[in-house]
């Protein structure tokens, strides 16, 4: 299966809706990284280089467009990812 398939399969199962909003930012951001990659073909090494580039990210907020991205929204968006990758295995 596809990334992006994966990831439309986890947004119609979660059910609230701000928290459907609050993961589309990170599996965005998973998607630009690694591209439509098939699951199975992807490395602790390619999530790594993601989490990496997450340092480098420019906020898309309005409040805070352009800045880096805090250390916290970096640890959430990498959490969000692994609860991703968990729903996969499941």
């Amino acid at each position: 299966m596809k990334l992006s398939k994966a990831i439309k399969k986890f947004d119609a199962s979660i059910t609230v809706e701000a928290t459907r909003r609050l993961y589309h930012y990170a599996m965005a951001s998973l998607m630009d990284g690694l591209g439509d990659m098939r699951l199975k073909a992807i490395t602790i090494d390619d999530l790594q280089q993601w989490e990496n580039r997450l340092d480098k990210t420019k906020s898309a907020s309005t409040r805070n467009r352009g800045k880096k991205l805090s250390d916290y929204t970096q640890h959430k968006m990498v959490r969000q990812v692994k609860h991703f990758f968990n729903w996969c295995v499941k």
